[in-house]
C-alpha cells in the first residue's frame, strides 16, 4: 500500500503520521511553499485528544490546561460561563495550541521516518484519475509536471479543495453574510479578570477571544460587515479593539499584533467523502464556523477515522467497502452534530440581547443555573455537555470484520 495525501494542514500530516506508523510509504503533495500560518483554530477538546494520543502527539501538544469558558456583555459583565475541571482521566483535558504550531509538531515525528515519507512543497494537483487498482494526480511541479501513484488519494486540501473539485463533487450549504477577523495579539486579559475563553455576545462587536499560547498570545476573532476589502478591515481593526477590550485598560491600547486574517465563514459539506480510491477528511469534505471548536476537532476526528480504515485495508481486517462507512458514518455526524451545534454558536453571539441572554438562550441558561449550583450541579452539566461532544468522534475498528490485536 502507498499513500498519496494532497495539502499539508494538520489533516493530512496527521494521515501520513498514522500511515507512517504502520511503515506504509506516503506522499504529501503541497501546493504553497511552507505550512499555512495565518490565525485560525487553537483549542481541541477531548475527541480530538483522542486522535492525537493515538498519533503519539499528544504529549508535546499539552499546554497548560484552560480555566474555563465565559459568555459576556461587551462591557465585561458574566453572563454564564463554566471553570475547567478536569475528567476522570486528565489527559483528556482541552488542548491549547495553535493550528501551525500544532501542524509543526506533527511534521517534526514524520522526520523520523525518514523516506518513508515524502513531503513535497510547491506541489499543485491539477488533474486526477483512478482504476480498480489505484489512483493517480498530475502535479504541476518546479520541475514541470509530474504523476503521482498510490493505492489510496486523500484529499484534505482545505475549503476549495482541488481533488473535492476534480471528483466533480458539488459543495453544498451555504457562507454567511457577515465576515470573521481573526487576529492574534498580545494584550494581558488576564490582568483584567478576563477568562482564558471569551465569548462576547454583542449585536455589532461580537467575538471571541481566547488564550492560546504561553507568553500573554491571544486569539481575537471579530465579526465584521460584509464587503470590504482586506485593507479596510484591516483598518479597522484598532476600533474594533477599542470597543472589545477591557474597559478599564487604559486608552489608548498597548498591544503586540501578530497577525490579521479577514475570511468568509461557511456551513457546507460534500454529498459523499469517498468515491473509489479517493477519500476527503477535513475542510476539503465539510467546513463550518470556528466559533466553538468544531471545525478543526472535527477534521481530526475525520482524519484518525480514515486512519483506522485504511489500517483495518492494510492489514486484511476491513475490506474497501469500510470506506463507504467512513464516507457515510462521518457526513452524518456533520449534519447531526458539527453543523447545527457550531451554527447556534455563532448566532447567539448577536442575535441574542446580551442583557437577557442569560434567560432566553436555553444553553446560556442552563449553563448559568449549573454555575449556580454546587460542584455535583456543575460537573452533571459538565458531563452532559461533554457526551454530546464525544459524538465527534467513532471508533471505526468497532467495524472491522476482525477484532483489532495489540
Amino acid at each position: 500500500m502507498q499513500i498519496i495525501i494532497v495539502g499539508a494542514g494538520p489533516v493530512g500530516l496527521l494521515v501520513a503520521l498514522r500511515m507512517a506508523m504502520l511503515n506504509v510509504p506516503v506522499t504529501i503533495l503541497e501546493m504553497d511553499g511552507e505550512l499555512n500560518k495565518s490565525p485560525r483554530a487553537a483549542y481541541y477538546s477531548r475527541p480530538a485528544v483522542i486522535e492525537l494520543r493515538k498519533a503519539g502527539v499528544i504529549d508535546e501538544c499539552r499546554a497548560e490546561g484552560v480555566t474555563g469558558v465565559r459568555w459576556q456583555t461587551l462591557d465585561g459583565r458574566t453572563i454564564a460561563g463554566m471553570p475547567r475541571r478536569d475528567p476522570v482521566d486528565a489527559d483528556d483535558r482541552v488542548v491549547c495550541i495553535d493550528q501551525h504550531g500544532l501542524g509543526v509538531i506533527i511534521l517534526r515525528h514524520l522526520e523520523k521516518y525518514g523516506d518513508k515519507v515524502k513531503l513535497l512543497w510547491n506541489h499543485k494537483v491539477v488533474a486526477l484519475s483512478q482504476d480498480e487498482n489505484s489512483a493517480s494526480v498530475e502535479v504541476q511541479t518546479p520541475e514541470g509536471n509530474k504523476t503521482f501513484t498510490g493505492s489510496y488519494v486523500v484529499g484534505t486540501d482545505g475549503a476549495g479543495s482541488t481533488v473535492r473539485k476534480l471528483m466533480g463533487l458539488p459543495f453544498e450549504g451555504h457562507t454567511w453574510d457577515a465576515m470573521v477577523v481573526a487576529t492574534n495579539v498580545v494584550f494581558p486579559f488576564d490582568k483584567y479578570g478576563w477568562w482564558d475563553s471569551n465569548f462576547i455576545v454583542d449585536p455589532e462587536h461580537w467575538a471571541l477571544i481566547a488564550r492560546i499560547a504561553p507568553g500573554g498570545v491571544w486569539r481575537c476573532s471579530y465579526g465584521e460587515v460584509p464587503g470590504l476589502t482586506r485593507e479596510e478591515y484591516i483598518a479597522r481593526q484598532p476600533m474594533k479593539y477599542d470597543a472589545m477590550f477591557p474597559q478599564d485598560a487604559p486608552r489608548p491600547l498597548q498591544y503586540d499584533l501578530q497577525m490579521i486574517s479577514p475570511y468568509k465563514l461557511h456551513q457546507r459539506c460534500a454529498p459523499t467523502f469517498r468515491i473509489g480510491r479517493v477519500c476527503l477528511a477535513g475542510d476539503a469534505a465539510h467546513v463550518c464556523n470556528p466559533f466553538g471548536g468544531m471545525g478543526l476537532v472535527g477534521g481530526l476526528c475525520d482524519g484518525g477515522a480514515l486512519s483506522d480504515c485504511l489500517e483495518g485495508i492494510l492489514t486484511g481486517q476491513a475490506s474497501p467497502s469500510i470506506l463507504d462507512e467512513y464516507s457515510r458514518i462521518r457526513k452524518q455526524i456533520w449534519y447531526d452534530i458539527i453543523n447545527p451545534m457550531s451554527s447556534r454558536n455563532k448566532v447567539r453571539l448577536y442575535t441574542e440581547d446580551p442583557e437577557k441572554a442569560g434567560e432566553t438562550d436555553p444553553v446560556l441558561k442552563a449553563m448559568r443555573l449549573a454555575m449556580e449550583g454546587d460542584e455535583e450541579t456543575q460537573n452533571a452539566f459538565m458531563n452532559a455537555g461533554m457526551k454530546g461532544l464525544m459524538g465527534l468522534q467513532f471508533d471505526f475498528t468497532t467495524l472491522w470484520d476482525k477484532a483489532k490485536t495489540d
